[in-house]
């Protein structure tokens, strides 16, 4: 990593204090979680040691506006917490709950992982000979599909597909089964 080119202090806009850029090696509390993404801060973060607020370097950098293919009429507006008031988000591309950093669109409710946000719209699979293609949604007119890796049902939500065999994979399923050898 290139110190120089990184920005040793900053204010974010999900926190009211400065985050300073400190190595993991470096801190002086227990394990902590990164507020973005919510995975334990390895590496270069940038932390409040008023509070151990932890943002990993690449989370800190996440636009907070994105216009995204899931939904072309509106941009998607970054939010450190769920807009809803359970504090919880049900992410539109993955199926899982979520309860920190989300996108999110308030005229059609759309709400998706950061991780989500930012998938390959295509991938080699170790399952399949043929690249995988990222739908949307199902392409079946039940929203219903069955993965062709673990044989479980997927429902209305994304999913990486070859249209050419209707090889269809869950989200999991296709990053689990990645072929990076050949990327």
């Amino acid at each position: 990593m290139d110190i120089i080119e990184t920005q040793p202090e900053f204010y974010h806009f999900s926190h009211q204090h400065s985050l300073k850029l400190i190595s993991s090696q470096n801190l002086n509390t227990e394990k902590i979680a990164c507020a973005a993404c919510m995975k334990e801060a390895k590496g270069w973060s940038y932390i409040c040691q008023t509070c151990n607020y932890c943002l990993h370097k690449a989370c800190s950098k996440l636009p907070q506006k994105l216009y995204h293919g899931s939904d072309r009429k509106h941009v998607l507006i970054l939010l450190a917490s769920p807009a809803y008031e359970d504090g919880k988000f049900m992410c539109n591309a993955c199926g899982t709950s979520g309860a920190s950093f989300c996108y999110h669109c308030d005229k059609c409710q759309l709400d998706l992982h950061p991780v989500c946000a930012f998938m390959y719209p295509s991938l080699l699979s170790k399952a399949h000979d043929h690249a995988l293609h990222l739908c949307y949604e199902p392409p079946y007119e039940n929203k219903i599909f069955s993965c062709d890796i673990c044989e479980k049902p997927g429902s209305d939500h994304w999913l990486y597909r070859c249209g050419k065999c209707e090889f269809d994979v869950h989200l999991k399923c296709a990053k689990d089964t990645q072929d990076h050898a050949s990327m």
